[in-house]
């Protein structure tokens, strides 16, 4: 299986796809990249970034967790 994995220049991942593998040479485009795995993870956009190649455990805070962080500091 291949996978086409758009990407922000900071890693920050916006897309994953499955590809057709003769679709990945005239599929090649700045912010793209092809791999053969994907983490197993269930939310990778939201989990991972992607760097040199490789995907990095990196998950966002949620909505909630920065509301969080808002309040202790407005209140500390």
């Amino acid at each position: 299986m291949l996978y086409a994995i758009g990407y922000k220049e900071d890693g920050t991942i916006t897309s994953v796809g499955e590809v057709n593998p003769k679709d990945e040479a005239t599929m090649v485009v700045d912010g793209l990249s092809y791999t053969d795995h994907i983490p197993d993870a269930g939310d990778i956009i939201n989990n991972y970034i992607f760097q040199n190649g490789e995907f990095v455990y990196s998950p966002r805070p949620t909505e909630t967790e920065d509301k969080t962080e808002e309040e202790e500091v407005t209140y500390q």
